[in-house]
């Protein structure tokens, strides 16, 4: 109870009352942020005894939040839906552009506008909030000890994707979600590595392609065994199917990790092995497994 007002803030369960650092209140446009500071225990105190072998990656998306796949393939991938946070982002753009015509000029600031942003802001933290620990839950309940993410330096300069999806993929704080992600993870004792993505959604996991590394002053031009077929298949060499984004999410662990996937080596590729669709839950919602939307 901050300076002995009404107000009552709800923490971490577990903390103490000596663990308080303290309590900032910042003034908003219409609000108050009210910020408790306290200091995290050892990470050892979170540490929770987990099976090795198990590896999960990441890959950053656009409608796909992030797109996970495991190194053991009878474990369904998961898709974290980004089209919430992606539609209020454009709602956000739309809102804004609306009133700032009515300023003169459209210079200078406005109070409905300072309100728009404050919303928007809020909601994405609470997304990717809620998103990170949904992630957490999963990979703690399934044993996973070793998390890679896909991405790359500087990925949201000089984009050629259009208008619109620029507009909508540099706004999306993917960089803030790998950060919230990591610290998560990593107090529970799960190994996080960031590293670089490309080719992998052009090389195929099927054929065991070369992955290289990109390099602008390199002219020379990458040749793969598949190719993607419209939105969300990739096909190999010998016409055999598999989901796009558990392809790149295959490569992004197969060229950051090899270790973790020599145990794939042996596997039999044959026809519909790795065809796995993808299940996908999606924050602030009630969840729907894949099970249950088969008629």
């Amino acid at each position: 109870m901050p300076s002995m007002s009404p107000i009552r803030i709800q923490v971490l369960s577990g903390v103490k009352f000596d663990d308080l650092c303290e309590v900032r209140i910042i003034p908003k446009t219409g609000c108050f942020i009210i910020e408790v500071v306290y200091e995290i225990p050892p990470k050892s105190d979170f540490f929770c005894s987990l099976s090795a072998g198990l590896d999960a990656v990441i890959d950053i998306g656009l409608d796909n939040l992030a797109k996970i796949v495991f190194n053991d393939l009878t474990i369904q991938p998961i898709i974290v839906n980004g089209k919430p946070l992606k539609s209020v982002n454009q709602f956000y753009n739309k809102q804004v552009a609306k009133f700032r015509g009515f300023l003169p000029k459209g210079i200078g600031k406005s109070r409905r506008i300072a309100n728009i942003v404050r919303n928007r802001n809020q909601f994405v933290n609470s997304y990717l909030h809620q998103s990170t620990k949904m992630i957490v839950d999963e990979f703690l309940s399934l044993g996973v000890t070793h998390v890679s993410i896909g991405k790359n330096e500087q990925w949201k300069t000089r984009l050629n994707l259009g208008k619109r999806t620029n507009q909508n993929f540099t706004q999306i704080p993917h960089a803030k979600f790998i950060e919230m992600l990591t610290y998560k993870l990593e107090r529970v004792g799960i190994t996080v590595k960031v590293a670089e993505e490309s080719y992998t959604s052009k090389a195929s996991f099927i054929d065991w392609d070369i992955i290289p590394t990109y390099e602008p002053n390199n002219k020379v031009r990458h040749v793969f065994s598949g190719r993607r077929v419209k939105r969300a298949w990739y096909v190999s060499k010998h016409d055999f199917k598999i989901h796009a984004d558990v392809n790149a999410g295959l490569n992004i662990d197969r060229k950051s990790n090899p270790e973790g996937f020599d145990c794939l080596k042996s596997i039999l590729r044959d026809r519909g092995c790795l065809v796995v669709h993808p299940r996908r839950i999606t924050p602030l919602f009630k969840r729907v497994h894949a099970e249950s939307r088969v008629a």
